[in-house]
Parts: structure tokens; sequence; C-alpha cells
């Protein structure tokens, strides 16, 4: 057990959300470097390292429709249309203990030929730096929760894998990928079954909620009016910043096809208006395409040289300034001190739903004694900033020093304990209600948060504000669980 907790609390579920690895932009500019030059290569040929799951190329390969949900732009190694994930696909099978040649889909798709042979990432794609980034994370994992606690075994066994854990990803590669090399880390190949034993299956919702709707009316009508005033509040700053970038916009480029992609699965992607090209204002789609390409570009494992004229300070500007402008207006919503009814709001449309789901896990896992055989002791989600930003936001946390964009492979985690001691440290000492002697612990990148819904007396472990007590953990977020999103959602 952690040195830091009491020997009498027993760990009895873990679930780790989190953001997906490196990549490469998810719009290819001319407008920031030529395509060709030196500095385009270093970005876009970082993809060297074969994914470990093949047939997952092969899977999308058989999507035929272009979605918003899963865009990816046209490829640059392969003039062919790249994979887009299914919406309509529910699970995928991971195939780690066999051949992935073995898999039909995988013998039916040209995408065995299409594997990555010379380097060149697709838009968006995770880059062989974000791949050891995620493996880098999982092995962490592995040494607190399967070296240092013995919670998760050392040994892979189908038997676990069908009955006590579970994988669930956003419809992104990116997201697919970074998972399969968290579990890469977490439970290497040589600790897992052989055959098809090994395969493990990740799976994705048919309606996602693990992501800011922005076609949900109601959020969009209440967030206009914090929107535009972060917007008005930041205009000037964003306007001399950029006017800094006007080196970068070559006068004989040709314009760029307007796919409607952002960098971020919730964030809007609008084109400028005539109006605001008139008065040369940035809108946050502007913002996003200057700070993604630099952003990949800094973390670039090739070259982290960014463009002539462009500072680290000035990288770290323009990422506050999108922020601001994409989850910041969000976050002043949803901390209304005058309007609780209203931030609350925010709050159940923001990111409710998927909240709704991990409390079900929850709850299920709570009534359960410590060896049940069919527990589900582990939950992996991985999906985007617009995940992390959202939970960060609903807990009450993102403020403060930790207001700040989620960086690559942040980490949510939350911990599930019972008291299994003979003297239960509460300040209410029935154990009546489900759920009493269990304690919840949040941490963000490892470090345990302090939760302002868990800070009354009663309201978590004696000595101990980080371990909140599993009632006012659960009902302080069950409020922001909506009961009919779609009613919810419309504008008023």
């Amino acid at each position: 057990m952690d040195a830091d907790l009491p020997s009498t609390l027993n760990l009895k579920q873990v679930l780790v959300m989190h953001r997906h690895g490196e990549r490469v932009p998810v719009r290819d500019s001319a407008r920031i470097h030529a395509k060709g030059s030196a500095s385009h290569e270093a970005l876009w040929r970082q993809c060297a390292i074969a994914p470990f799951l093949h047939a997952l190329h092969s899977v999308l390969a058989l999507d035929k429709d272009r979605n918003q949900s899963a865009a990816v732009a046209e490829s640059h190694a392969f003039a062919a249309k790249p994979p887009l994930f299914p919406p309509v696909v529910g699970e995928i099978e991971i195939l780690h203990g066999r051949e992935a040649s073995q898999h039909p889909l995988f013998s039916q798709s040209t995408w065995r030929q299409m594997a990555v042979t010379d380097g060149y990432c697709s838009p968006g794609q995770l880059t062989d730096k974000g791949k050891m980034t995620m493996m880098n994370l999982g092995a962490s994992l592995r040494a607190h929760y399967t070296e240092k606690l013995g919670f998760l075994p050392h040994i892979l066994t189908s038997e676990f894998m069908t009955r006590n854990m579970y994988i669930r990803s956003t419809g992104y590669v990116r997201t697919v990928e970074s998972v399969q090399y968290l579990l890469a880390g977490l439970f290497p190949f040589h600790t897992r079954p052989h055959g098809r034993d090994g395969d493990i299956k990740i799976h994705v919702a048919n309606t996602e909620n693990m992501y800011i709707d922005m076609g949900c009316r109601r959020l969009v009508q209440i967030l206009k009016p914090f929107r535009e005033s972060v917007k008005a509040r930041t205009q000037g700053e964003v306007t001399e910043l950029m006017a800094k970038f006007e080196h970068l916009f070559p006068k004989n480029a040709s314009p760029e096809a307007d796919n409607g992609v952002s960098s971020t699965p919730g964030a809007p992607a609008r084109p400028l208006t005539a109006e605001e090209k008139r008065l040369k204002q940035f809108n946050l789609r502007e913002i996003d395409l200057f700070y993604d390409t630099f952003k990949c570009m800094a973390s670039s494992a090739n070259d982290p040289t960014l463009p002539r004229g462009v500072t680290t300070a000035d990288l770290d500007r323009l990422g506050f300034l999108f922020m601001e402008n994409f989850i910041g207006g969000i976050a002043d919503a949803a901390t209304q001190r005058g309007d609780a009814d209203l931030a609350r709001t925010v709050k159940r449309l923001l990111i409710g739903r998927f909240w709704g789901d991990l409390l079900g896990v929850m709850e299920e896992r709570v009534g359960q004694p410590l060896e049940h055989p069919n527990a589900m002791r582990l939950g992996v989600f991985s999906g985007h900033d617009t995940t992390i930003g959202p939970l960060l936001v609903s807990l009450g946390v993102f403020e403060g020093a930790m207001r700040k964009w989620p960086q690559f492979a942040a980490n949510i985690t939350i911990e599930m304990f019972e008291d299994t001691g003979k003297e239960q440290m509460l300040s209410t000492p029935t154990r009546e209600e489900k759920g009493e002697g269990h304690f919840v612990r949040v941490k963000y990148d490892g470090v345990p948060m302090k939760l302002s819904f868990c800070a009354a007396k009663g309201s978590h472990y004696v000595g101990d504000p980080s371990l909140c007590t599993y009632k006012a953990f659960t009902s302080a977020l069950a409020a922001l669980v909506p009961s009919d999103y779609a009613r919810e959602c419309c504008a008023l």
C-alpha cells in the first residue's frame, strides 16, 4: 500500500483517463512552412515505428464516409484516402497475441502494404515520440499498481482481461494508438497470453460523450457571452502576438482548403468572416492553426526548433491565449459564484454524460467484496485535451496554477479504497448507506487533488482531505449527470 495512506485502506478500483501522446498537426499549413522544406520534413516524418496493431488500420480502412468526429486529412505518403474510424464499430479486437497478417480483415486490406514505411505521418497521427510517451506512462502505472502495490497482476491472464479490465477510446486513430502503447507499457508482451487469448478489446461508443459536444445548442447559448468577454479581453494581445508571425504568410502561397477540422475535438472550426479579415482580427480557428503547429514542432523528436522569429515565450503565450479563448470561457461559466444553477448546467452539458458512465462503473464496484472474481479493477479511457480539461473544470480544480492547457499524455486517475480496519476513521459512525467505509482519491498527473466538495468535516478521511468519502464524491458528481441530455441541450 502507499506509504502515505493508512494501512487499513485497500485499493479496490483504478480508473485512468488520459490524453493521447505527441502528434503531428491536424492540418498541414503551407502558410507556416513550405512543403518539402527541411522544417516541414522534420515535422511530418516522425512515424517510422509501425503500429503494434496493424489490424487497426484494416478496420479503419473499411469506412467509406468522411465524418467530423474522426476527421483525418489526406495522407502525405499515399494518394489513397486515409483511414477513418467507422462510427458504428463498438469495439476493436487488438491483436497483441498473434500475427496481424493472420487477421482476415488485415489480409483483405491494402493497408498491409501501406503500413508506415517511409516515416511520413498522416495529419493528427501519433508520432514515434508520442508512442514512447504513452508506453512510458503505462510503465509508470505498472511500477506503481503492479510492482509497488501488487494491485494489478504481473502476468496478464485471459480471465483478467475479460472480467477485470475495461479499455475504451474515442474514435480517433491517435487515441486508439495511444492506449495500445499505454497497454504495452502496463502489460508488456512477455506478460500476456499467447494466441487469441492475448487479444485485448478496445471499446468505442457509438454516441461519444468523452469530449465537448458543441452541437448542444443550450451549451453554446450559455457560453456565447463568456467567450465574447474572453475574446474582447484578449483580442488586442492576440493581434499583437499574431503580428509577429506575418513573415510566415508568404504572398505567393496558394489559398489553403478549409477542411473544417480543428486541432481538438469539440473546438469550433469556423473560418474567419469577411469582417474579421478586413479588421485583421483572429478568431479561435486562426489561433488554433498556429498554436497547434508550433506546439507540435516544439515537441518534435527530429527538430524541436520553432520557425524563425518565434520564441518559446511566444508559444507559451499563444497557448495561454488559445486556452483562454477556448476553455477559459467555459471555466468562467462553470465557476459562476453568483449563479450556481448556471454553473451546474454548464458542467452537466460539458462532460456530465461521461461522469455518468464513470459513476456507474464505480457504483457497481463499491457493492462488491474486495476479491470479487468479476470485479472491474482497471478501467482505461483514452481521450483528448477536451476530455481532461472539462473533467478538471467539473472537479473545480481548473483554476490558479492549474488553469492551463492539458499537455500530451496528461492523465487523471480515480482510485477507490475500502477501509477494512476495525476502527473506521469516519466522522459518521454508521455504515448503513451504500459506499460507507469507501474513499475516493483523484490524481492529476500523479499528484493527489484536494476537491472543494470533499473539504467539509465528514466528507473526507480524517487527516487527509485528498481522500473523499465515497458519498461526498459521488453525490457531488451525480448532480452533474443529465437525466435527459437531448432535452437539456435545447436552446431557450
